[in-house]
C-alpha cells in the first residue's frame, strides 16, 4: 500500500509533537473548567478538543495573564499540529503581546519552536508601538490633546490619560481620563480627549499627564521610545470665602466638556447622561458620610458633606 506525502507529513508532525507541553499529572480527577479540559486534551493529543476548549477559556474575562499566556500557547500548538501554522502564528503573536519575553518550555517540539522563533522575530520587528504628540500650548480649565499611535500589529485596545495635580513634589489629586479612538489609516490610529484638572480649587499648581495604552486584556503596553510625561501650569480656582460653607462638600463647578468638576470629586458626565462621581481625597471619602445632591445645568452630582 502506498502512503501519500500529505499523510507522511501529518504523521511527522504528530511524532515531533509527541511531548505535550501542558501534560497533566495523573490522578487529579476530572477537569473542572475549560482551561483544564484544554490541558487534558493536549496531554491526550486531542488537538481538535484543544481548539474548542482553549477558545472557551480564552474568552473568559477573569483569567490571569499567566493563564492567558498558557492558553494562547496551547492554541498555537494545536493549530500547528493540525497543519495550520499561520493560525498558530496569530496565537503566538497574541501571547507575545502579553509577555514579550516568553520562552517555550524545553519539552516543546522542534516544530513548535521553529514557528515560535519566526513569530518572535516578526514581533520584535513590527510589534513596537510609537506615539507622536504635540502638547497643548497652555491650560485654561481644560486642554484638548491628540495622539497618533503607530501600531502595526493592532496591539492597542484602549488609551487613557493619568493626570496628576502637583504642588512641587506633593501630589494634590489624581484622575484618569479615557481617550476616544478616532480614525485609523494604515497602521496609524488617533486618540483624543481633554486634560482635566483634578484639583481645580487649589492655588497655582502644576498638572502632569501620562499616556497609558492597554491591550485587549487590560495590560499596559510599552511605547518605544517611552512616553515622557507632559507638565502644564494650572492657575487654580477660588476656594470658599469666609462667609461660605467650608465643609468638604462644597463644589467649584468648571466647564469640562459638558461635565462638572468639583474640589473633592471629579464628575465624569455629559448633560443628560448618567453621572459618575470619583472621590479624590481619601480623608473626605468615608463610606458612611451623608451625601448631598446638587444639579449643575442638566448634570446631577452627589458629594460628601461630612466634616473632619
Amino acid at each position: 500500500m502506498r502512503v501519500s506525502p500529505r499523510a507522511l507529513l501529518a504523521g511527522l508532525v504528530l511524532v515531533l509533537c509527541a511531548t505535550p507541553a501542558g501534560a497533566r499529572k495523573k490522578g487529579k480527577g476530572a477537569p473542572r473548567d475549560a482551561f483544564e479540559r484544554c490541558q487534558a486534551a493536549e496531554a491526550d493529543f486531542d488537538y481538535e478538543t484543544v481548539l474548542s476548549e482553549c477558545a472557551l477559556a480564552a474568552a473568559e474575562p477573569n483569567r490571569s495573564v499567566d493563564d492567558r499566556v498558557q492558553i494562547f500557547q496551547l492554541l498555537g500548538f494545536a493549530h500547528i499540529a493540525l497543519g495550520d501554522a499561520e493560525k498558530g502564528e496569530v496565537w503566538f503573536l497574541r501571547l507575545l503581546s502579553l509577555k514579550p519575553d516568553h520562552e517555550l518550555p524545553e519539552t516543546a517540539s522542534p516544530v513548535y519552536r521553529q514557528v515560535f522563533e519566526d513569530t518572535k522575530k516578526q514581533f520584535l520587528e513590527e510589534g513596537r508601538i510609537k506615539v507622536s504628540h504635540e502638547p497643548p500650548a497652555r491650560f485654561d480649565g481644560k486642554a484638548s490633546v491628540r495622539f497618533v499611535v503607530e501600531d502595526r500589529l493592532s496591539r492597542v485596545a484602549s488609551a487613557r490619560l493619568d493626570v496628576e495635580a502637583r504642588d512641587g513634589d506633593k501630589t494634590l489629586a489624581q484622575v484618569s481620563v479615557a481617550l476616544t479612538k478616532g480614525g485609523t489609516e494604515d497602521v496609524l490610529t488617533t486618540y483624543g480627549g481633554d486634560v482635566l484638572d483634578p484639583a481645580p480649587a487649589a492655588g497655582p499648581h502644576t498638572l502632569q499627564y501620562t499616556l497609558v495604552l492597554t491591550d485587549a486584556e487590560g495590560a499596559p503596553l510599552d511605547v518605544d521610545p517611552p512616553f515622557v510625561p507632559v507638565r502644564l501650569d494650572a492657575a487654580g480656582t477660588r476656594g470658599p470665602g469666609p462667609d461660605e460653607d467650608e465643609s468638604p462638600g462644597w463644589l467649584v463647578p468648571t466647564v469640562a466638556g459638558g461635565a462638572a468638576v468639583g474640589a473633592v470629586v471629579v464628575v465624569v458626565a455629559v448633560a443628560g447622561v448618567a453621572t459618575t462621581v470619583v472621590c479624590l481625597t481619601t480623608s473626605l471619602c468615608r463610606v458612611n458620610e451623608p451625601r448631598a445632591t446638587s444639579h449643575i445645568g442638566l448634570t446631577k452630582v452627589q458629594v460628601d458633606t461630612g466634616s473632619e
